[in-house]
């Protein structure tokens, strides 16, 4: 039986965010309803949990501002407003960076 003391040290695990985005979504349904008619948009945020993942605020900074102008790019070419939208991007942005900063 070996003695657990004498365990060698483990190696840091990676940091991983607490939630996909498919559980981020389900809490913020506006965005979630334009993300699932918008590929694009969707891979944004996708690429925004996997920078918070990796806790590069620089790039998931980057790439919130993409979605940001793919949302008022909607806006301005469907006249039809996406004001929750931006509104959940920015909510979704704080818990991102909150958990890059964790």
């Amino acid at each position: 039986m070996q003695n657990l003391t004498h365990q060698p040290p483990q190696p840091p695990q990676a940091p991983r965010c607490a939630a996909t985005l498919r559980e981020h979504l389900s809490s913020l349904p506006a965005l979630q309803h334009t993300a699932s008619n918008h590929p694009m948009l969707q891979d944004w945020l996708q690429h925004m949990l996997t920078e918070a993942a990796a806790r590069n605020q620089v790039m998931l900074s980057w790439y919130a501002s993409r979605a940001d102008g793919y949302l008022l790019g909607l806006s301005f070419n469907s006249k039809r407003g996406v004001t929750g939208e931006l509104l959940e991007l920015g909510q979704l942005c704080r818990r991102l960076s909150a958990e890059a900063g964790q």
